[in-house]
């Protein structure tokens, strides 16, 4: 399958996927989806003493280590823990929200991708008004070279995922991961991602080089300057792919690409 990615050849840090192979793993802070990848879990399905003791031994024994070397008695703290989010459980959402961002920020990458060339909107938004660029990849080159596992396809719903607490960090972090309001349906979205927790994700372990055979084709915007194409244009032949440029579809609200190599 080919997975499309729309750029701005006016940004330094875009030119860096043509010219330098590199694409950049964006942690959610990056992202202009404020709910993409921070969905929280929902602690008011805690809703029961025995469940928040679940939740806070749980989480004891994933920290047992620390809380020894802090604690003299850890299960008195524990204890205390449970009594006291007990009677105040939004004090315990807003601590885990907090968390949960910067973790999501720390030790979270993804790299996202579109099935569409020709959506107007993407155009507009992700290519300075249709006058950058959209490049097309095989999404198989990416797992066969061992750089990702899958590529995730993104989900649309109306309905916030109701996430809870005592599942699975890993079952958590998926559903942050693969879910948008439906708002973004029109993106069609793909991603590669990567999740690297206990270790931070350095912005230089961000930057991901690839080969010229995962490109498979250029396209030029509509209002792309006559240099700039032909930049993009000399870029294709370097690597050997097809290029094209948009056209408008007569009389529609259409837009259509012309081979030009």
């Amino acid at each position: 399958m080919i997975i499309y990615k729309y750029r701005d050849w006016a940004c330094d840090n875009h030119k860096k996927l043509l010219l330098e192979n590199e694409l950049y793993l964006a942690p959610p802070s990056k992202f202009n989806d404020i709910f993409d990848c921070k969905i929280p879990a929902n602690f008011s399905l805690l809703n029961s003493k025995k469940k928040i003791s679940k939740y806070i031994n749980k989480v004891a024994d994933k920290n047992k280590e620390q809380l020894e070397n802090e604690y003299e008695d850890v299960d008195k703290i524990k204890i205390k823990k449970i009594e006291y989010f007990s009677k105040n459980i939004d004090k315990l959402q807003k601590k885990h929200e907090e968390l949960f961002i910067e973790e999501s920020n720390n030790y979270l990458g993804v790299i996202p991708f579109s099935k569409r060339w020709d959506n107007i909107l993407m155009w507009s938004h992700y290519a300075n008004h249709h006058k950058g660029f959209c490049t097309g990849f095989n999404h198989e080159k990416f797992i066969s070279s061992g750089l990702f596992k899958h590529l995730i396809k993104v989900k649309y719903s109306n309905k916030f995922s109701n996430l809870n607490p005592l599942k699975d960090g890993i079952y958590k972090a998926k559903k942050s991961i693969d879910v948008k309001s439906k708002d973004w349906h029109y993106e069609k979205e793909y991603r590669f991602f990567k999740f690297t927790f206990p270790d931070i994700l350095k912005d230089d372990d961000r930057k991901i080089k690839i080969l010229d055979n995962f490109f498979t084709e250029i396209i030029i915007g509509l209002n792309t300057s006559e240099n700039d194409k032909e930049t993009l244009i000399d870029i294709g032949r370097q690597k050997k792919i097809n290029v094209y440029e948009i056209v408008k579809v007569p009389f529609k609200f259409k837009i259509n690409r012309k081979q030009i190599i």
